[in-house]
């Protein structure tokens, strides 16, 4: 059976193992990830007549920053290099009838794939033709035009924007926390296609937490000499802080195009909340 001592030092070590869990935080819980999957707040009336049709090219990162490896070469990147994937689902994240997004960013492809279809059908017809047979064949109907050129790009990373440490040792127990924010600012505009005037230009911020905390015993009970470590950290996805950066840009955007009268209403809007 162990003696007092060992039965001291297994309890002071299993508190400082409880106690460095408690101050590191779980990763982002579900909960902020169902928030992506949510329509954004925009308007509490009826839904508009007919959606604006959106364009969206290359959203990319314009920072240069790259990710703290600790290597004297640093190749990754702070933040995607692609943030398309996030605007478009912040924008089909809309409420239905504001937007239809339309696909520019691989258009090249698209267009291949078109010419590919006409091709296909045009020999199909001529094989008819010389069946001498009749037939209605479909037709690659032409490309829905974008009203609104949607430009999104992230503009900032802010390292460290904010920092605080706290520590605390008695009695030869000590644990130590570190926070640390980092910012992202992301940016967006609507563009007309048929006069490339600039409607609006957002820009908004999301930070970027870190969060390190580990703990220390140094105790002797006896002949026995006992010494333990305990830590673990926590960072906030920068793809998920770029989601959401997204998502608030495209309800301010769609917000101030509500009063800009980019859509028509069904009767009188109710004020945009």
């Amino acid at each position: 059976m162990p003696g007092p001592a060992i039965r001291k030092a297994a309890v002071a070590a299993a508190s400082l193992v409880f106690l460095a869990g408690c101050a590191v935080p779980p990763p982002p819980s579900a909960k902020v990830n169902l928030n992506l999957t949510r329509p954004i707040a925009i308007a509490s009336g009826k839904a508009p007549a007919a959606p604006v049709y959106v364009g969206v090219y290359s959203c990319t990162d314009t920072t240069g920053q790259h990710a703290p490896t600790g290597a004297i070469e640093e190749l990754s990147t702070a933040v995607p290099q692609d943030c398309t994937p996030y605007l478009i689902s912040a924008l089909e994240a809309m409420p239905h009838g504001y937007y239809d997004v339309l696909e520019r960013e691989h258009l090249s492809n698209l267009l291949t794939e078109r010419q590919l279809a006409g091709l296909m059908l045009t020999d199909r017809a001529a094989q008819l033709k010389a069946a001498h047979k009749k037939a209605a064949l479909p037709q690659v109907p032409p490309l829905s035009i974008a009203e609104i050129e949607m430009v999104g790009q992230v503009v900032a990373y802010d390292r460290q924007v904010t920092q605080a440490s706290v520590g605390l040792a008695i009695g030869g127990i000590g644990g130590q926390a570190k926070y640390v924010t980092d910012l992202i600012t992301f940016s967006l505009r609507a563009v007309s296609v048929t006069t490339g005037r600039v409607l609006k230009q957002v820009t908004v911020t999301k930070s970027v937490t870190s969060l390190e905390a580990d703990g220390t015993l140094d105790a002797a009970y006896s002949t026995t000499l006992l010494n333990a470590e305990a830590g673990g950290s926590t960072n906030e996805p920068v793809g998920l802080a770029l989601a959401l950066a997204a998502r608030k840009a495209v309800a301010v955007l769609s917000r101030d195009g509500v009063q800009q009268g980019w859509w028509h209403f069904k009767g009188k809007p109710k004020p945009v909340s």
